[in-house]
C-alpha cells in the first residue's frame, strides 16, 4: 500500500534500491478484503452487507489492487500471494539476506490456521552470507500488549458476526472487476474470468 510518492523518494536517496511488489489474483484479493473487513479486527475498512454491495462501493474506500500498486516503476521483484513463502525466501537468497523465521497469527484464518511464515531483514548485525546462501534463525515472536480500550474497541468493531455471506462473482461483479482491474491482468498475468462462479 506504498504510494508511488514515497517509492520515488526511497529510489532517490537509498543505495542501489530494490523495488519488490506483492500481487494477488484479483478475485481472491476481492474476496480476502471483503472477508478480512467483515470479522473487522484489524481492518482500516470494515464490511457489512453483501458481498456485491462491498464490490460495487470498491471496499468502502479501500479502492481497488490495480490503484494501490505505484504506477510507473519497473519491479525487480514480484511477490504472489499464491507462492509467496516461496518467492519472499527466493527474493532474500538473490539479495544475500539473511532470513529469519517468524510465526505470526492470521487473524481470519479460523482455529485450524497456525498462521504463516513470514521472512524479514534481520538488519545490520545479522551473521554474513556463507557460500552464497543466507543462514536461517528462528525469532521468538512477543505478543504486543494490548490496553483494555483496545480491546474493547476490537469487540465492538466485530460486532459479533457470525460467518461472512457466500462471496459469488455474478456478471454484474465481474464486468466491474475485470474492467477496474485491468492491470492485475494485463501487467502482472493472472487470468480473466467471465463465467459467474462462487470462491469458498
Amino acid at each position: 500500500h506504498t504510494h508511488s510518492s514515497a517509492v520515488a523518494k526511497c529510489r532517490k536517496h537509498c543505495p542501489h534500491p530494490k523495488l519488490a511488489v506483492s500481487v494477488r489474483d484479483p478475485y481472491a484479493w476481492w474476496r480476502s478484503t471483503y472477508t478480512y473487513g467483515w470479522y473487522c479486527r484489524h481492518a482500516a475498512h470494515c464490511s457489512s452487507g453483501s458481498f456485491d454491495n462491498w464490490v460495487r462501493s470498491a471496499g468502502k474506500g479501500l479502492g481497488y489492487q490495480s490503484d494501490l500498486i505505484p504506477r510507473g516503476f519497473t519491479f525487480d521483484y514480484i511477490l504472489r500471494t499464491e507462492s509467496l513463502q516461496a518467492d519472499f525466501e527466493a527474493t532474500l537468497q538473490a539479495e544475500g539476506l539473511p532470513i529469519y523465521e517468524l510465526l505470526t497469527e492470521n487473524p481470519t484464518g479460523g482455529h485450524n490456521d497456525p498462521g504463516r511464515l513470514l521472512y524479514i531483514d534481520p538488519g545490520p548485525d545479522a551473521e554474513p552470507v556463507v557460500g552464497g546462501r543466507a543462514p536461517r534463525r528462528g525469532l521468538n515472536s512477543k505478543k504486543r500488549k494490548s490496553s483494555k480500550k483496545s480491546k474493547t474497541r476490537s469487540r465492538k468493531r466485530s460486532g459479533g458476526q457470525g460467518p461472512p455471506p457466500p462471496t459469488v462473482f455474478t456478471a454484474e461483479l465481474l464486468k466491474i472487476i475485470n474492467q477496474h482491474e485491468s492491470r492485475m491482468f494485463d501487467e502482472f498475468g493472472y487470468t480473466r474470468r467471465v463465467k459467474p462462479f462462487e470462491l469458498k
